[in-house]
């Protein structure tokens, strides 16, 4: 089940009283109590000119949901709305193939995909560096580092001190 907020508004010479905020917060109770908890998300619509009802809602949590180009026609001229929605009651958006993207992107930022070439650089030259002179040495380094051994796959944890 949903809500949808067809209008909320205040006449101009009450308003910064805290009158929109009260009706919200007492609708939001309603759908949050126990009777009636199976309400899952509140829409509304605003337009995108109304800047100020705009950071009302968005201050109260709602978020974007749709951006609808000539949704009102106002004295015969169409104007662009946004829908708002705000998820309460455990209320989530439906997962879309964009949000799968958006999370294996997520993944994929964590594993650090760029830094790769730069940790592969790093241990080819310690690689080479080893088979060459038969030591890591790195002037710019003095810690113990766990070292897989090239001759023999026996020492899987060999350490080598880097000087």
């Amino acid at each position: 089940m949903m809500a949808y907020i067809l209008s909320l508004g205040v006449v101009e010479d009450f308003r910064k009283h805290g009158i929109a905020s009260l009706l919200l917060d007492n609708l939001l109770s309603y759908l949050t109590s126990g009777e009636h908890n199976d309400c899952k998300a509140v829409y509304l619509h605003v337009l995108t000119t109304n800047l100020i009802a705009i950071h009302f809602y968005e201050r109260r949590n709602f978020r974007i949901h749709n951006c609808l180009p000539f949704y009102y026609s106002i004295q015969g001229t169409a104007c662009d709305g946004y829908s708002y929605v705000l998820y309460i009651n455990g209320g989530r958006p439906p997962s879309t193939f964009i949000d799968c993207l958006k999370l294996f992107g997520t993944f994929l930022s964590k594993l650090q995909p760029c830094a790769l070439p730069h940790h592969f650089l790093r241990f080819t030259q310690g690689l080479w560096r080893h088979l060459v002179n038969g030591t890591t040495t790195n002037a710019a380094s003095s810690r113990e580092l766990p070292f897989y051994s090239v001759r023999s796959r026996l020492v899987p944890n060999a350490v080598v001190q880097l000087n």
